[in-house]
């Protein structure tokens, strides 16, 4: 995303990047955002850990620190877009 960001603020271009990626940047003024539409774009973001049970303390530290930081970026409205499912995990319809 950094290598995107500097192509677009070198006058290279357009992008599509997540409002995530680009809140601060958008927030200073130094790029412009507007969001896609029609057809509505969306995905899922996914955190896979072993089933195994064999997680070592240091993927479960990372797991729970990057969970961590989409929670609060969604709850904060860093990411608009994104929702918190009912179960708490959080979760997107779009970018």
């Amino acid at each position: 995303m950094r290598v995107q960001k500097r192509l677009v603020l070198a006058g290279h271009g357009w992008t599509v990047l997540p409002g995530m990626g680009i809140f601060e940047d958008v927030a200073a003024g130094v790029v412009r955002a507007a969001p896609l539409c029609e057809p509505a774009v969306w995905r899922s973001i996914v955190l896979v850990t072993p089933r195994s049970g064999r997680e070592t303390p240091a993927v479960k530290a990372v797991a729970l620190a990057l969970v961590n930081v989409v929670d609060s970026a969604v709850r904060r409205g860093h990411w608009p877009s994104a929702q918190v499912r009912q179960d708490g995990v959080p979760h997107s319809d779009r970018g």
